[in-house]
């Protein structure tokens, strides 16, 4: 491992001052504290962008390698954002489908990857997981069709798990809830059972590449509201892509207000905090920051403040003004599905994401 690698990935735990004594809550198995009528919508779910994305430093790589899948669901991750491209077996007994980042192997296997979310499910029965499945454009430049005749056999292997629907469901009604991802509509169709805007689960009807902004779209009655902008110029684009991911959390901000002549719907944020661009803003980059860290703090004042170090302090901050307000009419809600480069660090922010549920 580089030195520059140990920087970024060895930041502390806690590094502001706080009066928030942070509960200690099953992480495997939070939602368990919650009844299962409760919508999916109505939760703060922590989430992995680009899931499996381990190899390839510092341009792919956009989770921690000491953090694997099975580490990221026993710690409060509950969204997923699976990779995928077509490959030929090592034996040569056929084709499968292999995590993928852009062109760079994530070396696992779709199979494997159902197998340990499986095992986490039967483990942890009152949890679900939702699953963002997308198709990478590796070397083989796969057809479309036989990428998702692929992701349906490996579906169906297994169809009891998982919940199809194009709607937003409740909690006790799901294990599995997949959904098709940014260029859905043309990656996983063909031979479901619906067609392409039913039966393969909540699928997205727009998805403008990298939007400066919130753009939204319905599902079965429920607004949609998501923030992708990833083209992010440089580093010093933090603190509007901070900003830009967060405020569509606040449930007493957003949705804007509506018009007394029409009534609320039910809405949904899903938002990512990831960003990435060569050569000023790479994902380790816009994730962590950088800087000299030591004994828990910056040495110094150097360096320059991540997304998720930011992340961190906000949700900290909200949750101690709630401590303080409780006896306002009208407190701070954090909800949506937020999702995260290097969720791991610093190693707070999953519990703090988890306990914004409890508020």
């Amino acid at each position: 491992m580089s030195l520059s690698q140990i920087l970024l990935q060895a930041l502390p735990q806690v590094r502001i001052d706080s009066k928030y004594k942070l509960p200690t809550r099953n992480l495997a198995a939070f939602l368990g504290d919650f009844p299962d009528d409760r919508p999916l919508s109505d939760f703060l779910l922590p989430g992995t962008h680009d899931t499996l994305a381990y190899y390839g430093y510092p341009f792919s790589q956009c989770q921690s390698p000491t953090f694997p899948l099975e580490a990221q669901l026993l710690n409060g991750v509950r969204v997923l954002d699976i990779r995928l491209a077509v490959s030929a077996n090592p034996d040569g007994s056929g084709l499968e489908l292999i995590g993928y980042h852009g062109i760079i192997s994530q070396r696992v296997s779709f199979v494997t990857v159902l197998a340990v979310i499986r095992d986490f499910l039967r483990a942890h029965p009152s949890e679900c997981v939702v699953m963002s499945i997308k198709r990478e454009q590796n070397l083989s430049k796969t057809p479309t069709i036989l990428f998702s005749q692929l992701v349906k056999e490996a579906v169906y292997a297994e169809r009891e798990l998982w919940f199809l629907d194009n709607r937003i469901p409740r909690l006790g009604e799901v294990w599995f809830a997949p959904s098709t991802s940014k260029t859905g509509a043309t990656d996983v169709v063909g031979g479901w059972p619906g067609g392409e805007h039913s039966g393969m689960g909540i699928h997205p009807t727009t998805w403008p590449d990298s939007y400066r902004g919130v753009f939204e779209w319905m599902c079965a009655g429920v607004s949609v509201y998501m923030q992708d902008w990833y083209a992010v110029p440089s580093f010093l684009a933090i603190p509007e892509k901070f900003e830009l991911a967060t405020a569509p959390l606040i449930t007493s901000t957003f949705p804007w207000p509506f018009p007394p002549s029409k009534p609320p719907i039910p809405s949904l944020t899903m938002t990512y905090t990831s960003a990435s661009s060569i050569p000023f803003a790479l994902p380790p980059m816009i994730a962590l920051g950088f800087g000299i860290w030591w004994g828990g703090w910056r040495w110094g004042g150097f360096g320059w403040r991540g997304v998720n170090e930011r992340v961190r302090d906000w949700v900290l901050q909200v949750l101690e003004g709630d401590k303080d307000e409780d006896q306002r009419a009208t407190k701070t809600v954090i909800r949506g599905w937020i999702m995260m480069d290097y969720v791991d660090i610093p190693g707070d922010l999953l519990p703090l994401l988890v306990e914004c549920n409890y508020h």
